[in-house]
């Protein structure tokens, strides 16, 4: 097999995948595995899209450098054109209809922007389990605000998922300012070194028994770079 076989080869792999089909087989990916989660899909589609323009040069030349792509915003003319549903939508779907607000040269809103800016709100609460992990769930006034949980049944049995009706899309799309704000605070941190008051922070919540995610979200940082300073730091991640 020649070198571009391969490359198409592995471009095929990954098509397939981000559809939900195991390239192997040709059977289809239940819906809870690991490769349908959302961003892995989104990796395999990039990745496709790079090997498809090596696969165009022959197999010869590096793809283009993508241009950065520029900060989210919505201007408020065009968040008129929002589609709300009279049916509870999930934080992923919610943040997908949002990122169409935006042009196709601007970074996406993720769901996890918009339920760490719940969280810092107090409409969602973080509820640790029996097992140690922790999950985002709506607090009494969220519940009024129109945040509530469902039971939904997918290919692994029964499972709870947090949904947001009208008004708490409406009260969403209100405050996309400050939820786009949080969401920069948020990756400027993620450069930002770490410092006495910031480790001092980051033990406090090791020690309240905070979650590795919990943790993340409420000092911007990922969860890999919080493990890799706790560790660091001589404490165990949660």
């Amino acid at each position: 097999m020649t070198e571009l076989e391969t490359l198409q080869r592995a471009k095929m792999y990954l098509d397939q995948l981000s559809v939900g089909v195991n390239p192997l087989d040709g059977s289809a990916v239940p819906a809870g595995d690991v490769v349908r989660q959302a961003r892995l899909v989104r990796c395999f589609q990039y990745v496709s899209g790079v090997l498809g323009q090596v696969i165009d040069s022959g197999g010869t030349e590096a793809p283009a450098k993508r241009a950065k792509k520029r900060p989210y915003q919505v201007p408020l003319a065009r968040r008129a054109a929002f589609q709300f549903s009279d049916v509870p939508l999930a934080a992923s779907e919610l943040a997908r209809r949002l990122t169409a607000l935006g042009e196709d040269d601007m970074r996406g809103l993720s769901y996890r922007a918009l339920t760490a800016w719940l969280v810092e709100t107090g409409l969602l609460a973080v509820v640790h389990s029996e097992g140690g992990g922790g999950h985002k769930r709506p607090t009494a006034a969220g519940l009024e605000m129109g945040i509530s949980v469902e039971e939904r049944t997918g290919a692994k049995g029964p499972y709870r998922v947090v949904v947001y009706h009208r008004a708490a899309q409406q009260f969403i799309l209100d405050n996309l300012d400050a939820i786009i704000s949080a969401e920069e605070n948020r990756r400027g941190q993620l450069k930002r070194p770490w410092d006495r008051e910031q480790d001092d922070l980051l033990i406090q919540l090791r020690r309240d028994g905070a979650s590795l995610q919990e943790i993340a979200d409420r000092m911007y940082r990922t969860p890999a770079v919080v493990r890799r300073r706790l560790e660091g730091l001589g404490l165990t991640p949660p």
